[in-house]
């Protein structure tokens, strides 16, 4: 499931319900997080969930996203807003190659499926270049609706994304992923949701 701030300013992917309560992963200021949802996990109260209707696909971009979080570098900090333990990688937020999307397409373009490809041969276990801070600054995606789509293409693949998931997760903003997803028969929009135990 991917959660979008009520503002449309932010995106996670909800990366599992078994705990009491659930637990999301995103690219932040301070990297790649995975912590527990609460009331102040990404600063506001009140999100749009979307539910991917491949449920297959939707675990595996779950693992996806793990895998870029454990494979960079990460380590347990203790969250300043809860006091809760959080995994944080080394995953840097790309602020120039965010600006530069204003004057960009978000079209599932020659360059999209270029990405595309890559992730799914060869970003399932370790991250793109783009989430290392190894990438040029104009190569786009390493943000929160960027991260996120990243993920959900790696899993669904290089086939079906052209039906499932046709956008450019380097140049696509929160809004227009969010935009995006309402119009999209393949991921059922569940509504404005308050975060509480077990929604997921």
């Amino acid at each position: 499931m991917a959660y979008l701030s009520d503002f449309i300013n932010h995106v996670a992917i909800v990366q599992s319900n078994e705990a009491v309560m659930p637990k999301v992963i995103h690219l932040t200021n301070s990297g790649i997080l995975l912590n527990e949802i609460s009331e102040r996990t990404l600063n506001k109260k009140i999100y749009h969930a979307f539910r991917f209707t491949e449920q297959s696909f939707a675990e595996e971009a779950a693992v996806v996203s793990y895998n870029w979080l454990i494979n960079n570098n990460y380590n347990e900090q203790l969250s300043s807003t809860d006091k809760k333990t959080v995994l944080v990688a080394a995953g840097i937020l790309n602020r120039p190659a965010l600006e530069l999307c204003v004057f960009r397409s978000s079209d599932y373009g020659t360059g999209a499926r270029r990405f595309v490809r890559r992730l799914c041969r060869e970003c399932k276990v370790y991250p793109p270049r783009e989430f290392t801070g190894s990438a040029f600054f104009y190569d786009g995606a390493a943000f929160c609706s960027g991260f996120v789509i990243a993920a959900y293409q790696a899993a669904i693949g290089e086939e079906l994304c052209p039906t499932r998931l046709a956008i450019d997760a380097r140049t696509t903003l929160p809004s227009l992923f969010f935009n995006y997803l309402k119009t999209n028969t393949f991921w059922d929009y569940v509504g404005k949701t308050q975060l509480r135990k077990k929604d997921a």
